[in-house]
């Protein structure tokens, strides 16, 4: 196992750790923690890439660790009622239909790559996360830190629909011969 996907590994598991400690109330440490581990979503990529060491199974495993991360949280904070339900639904159907997608595309020995609006729903989420750990941790829930927190929200779910559909009407003919005939 290379370095890169020794830090996807990573990530997946101090996940549930990062739970923890939000759902204890430890926003700093939470925040820094969630910083590393989002960090290491770009590293892990950046280094495999330079290095030539971008595998099959990194490229598999990546994905699934940032939706456990960043799922992982997101639960927290529906749990917590620091997040919109809706938001909550329609951000993890869209990952739900994107994850099928790429078995649907990987039986017919094609890739699911993450397009620009994708890679948007993504850093916005991780933007969302780490101003909502911040402002409960040092800025006490200041309203206007909270209407950014929903404007960056509401921001990833619009780039994530936008993603969802690019993804469909990109791939419309392998879906239809794989699913509907």
């Amino acid at each position: 196992m290379n370095f890169p996907n020794i830090l996807t590994f990573l990530r997946t598991l101090l996940s549930p750790f990062l739970c923890f400690l939000i759902l204890k109330e430890y926003y700093m440490p939470s925040f820094f923690l969630f910083f590393v581990l989002s960090f290491t979503d770009f590293f892990d990529g950046f280094l495999a890439r330079i290095k030539n060491e971008v595998t099959e199974i990194g490229k598999i495993l990546d994905p699934i660790a940032d939706k456990i991360l960043i799922f992982s949280v997101l639960s927290c904070f529906l749990k917590m009622n620091l997040l919109n339900v809706w938001a909550f639904i329609i951000l993890l159907s869209r990952d739900f239909c994107i994850s099928m997608l790429r078995i649907v595309l990987s039986k017919q020995d094609k890739m699911c790559t993450a397009n620009v609006f994708g890679k948007i729903k993504t850093m916005s989420q991780m933007i969302f996360i780490l101003l909502v750990l911040l402002s409960r941790g040092i800025l006490n829930e200041l309203i206007s830190i909270n209407l950014y927190c929903s404007i960056i929200l509401w921001f990833s779910v619009m780039s994530s629909v936008i993603s969802l559909v690019i993804h469909i009407l990109t791939n419309k003919y392998e879906i239809i011969d794989k699913c509907f005939k």
